[in-house]
C-alpha cells in the first residue's frame, strides 16, 4: 500500500523508512524506475544501507532486463500491443 509510505514522506522527504517502504511498493508494481528513484534517494541519505544497497542492485537487474526486453523489436511491438489492448495509447480518430 503506497499511501502509508507517502505520509511520511509529505512531512520528511529524506525519511529513509518510508523511501525504502514506497521502494518496495512500487517494486511489487512492476514500477521499477519509481522503484530505483526512491532508492537512489534513501542511499543519498543513508550510503550505509545493506537493505537498501541490496534493492538496488536487484532493481538494476530488472531495469537492465526491462531494457533489454525493449531494446528488440518485438519486445516494442508486444509493449505498443499491450498498450492498446489497455487503453493507455491515444488511439486517433479515423473520421480525420
Amino acid at each position: 500500500d503506497l499511501l502509508f509510505p507517502l505520509q511520511g514522506l509529505s512531512t520528511n522527504p529524506l525519511d529513509v523508512k518510508a523511501l525504502f517502504r514506497r521502494s518496495q511498493a512500487y517494486e511489487k508494481l512492476g514500477r521499477f524506475e519509481e522503484a530505483y528513484q526512491d532508492i537512489r534517494n534513501l542511499l543519498r541519505a543513508d550510503s550505509r544501507n545493506s537493505a537498501a544497497q541490496a534493492s538496488a542492485r536487484r532493481l538494476v537487474t530488472a531495469l537492465s532486463a526491462k531494457a533489454e526486453k525493449y531494446s528488440t523489436t518485438d519486445g516494442k511491438v508486444s509493449h505498443v500491443v499491450s498498450q492498446l489492448r489497455s487503453g493507455s495509447v491515444a488511439r486517433e480518430d479515423k473520421g480525420k
